[in-house]
């Protein structure tokens, strides 16, 4: 579960071979996303990430350190009440 001011919702990651994959359900509200940053296995590090939103893939920059992967977007996105973000990171 997660909870910010203005949303709440589930948070789920799963590692399978050589893919991470994050998804962030919001149940509440509206989540607001100018980045994110996950954790990634140890010794490995991201080779490419696609992220899908309310209306389709999402064009984000990546930056790897410290064992964190941090995707930006270019604007800040809003997912509403009821819809999936969906990261999957090659790794």
């Amino acid at each position: 579960v997660y909870t910010t001011a203005d949303s709440w919702g589930t948070y789920q990651q799963q590692q399978q071979a050589g893919e991470q994959v994050c998804t962030i359900d919001v149940k509440w509200g509206e989540l607001a996303v100018r980045s994110l940053a996950f954790g990634l296995p140890k010794g490995k590090s991201a080779k490419s990430a696609r992220v899908q939103g309310p209306a389709g893939e999402l064009q984000v920059s990546l930056e790897e350190r410290d064992g964190r992967v941090l995707l930006r977007f270019d604007n800040q996105l809003a997912v509403p009440a009821g819809q999936r973000l969906a990261v999957s990171i090659e790794c």
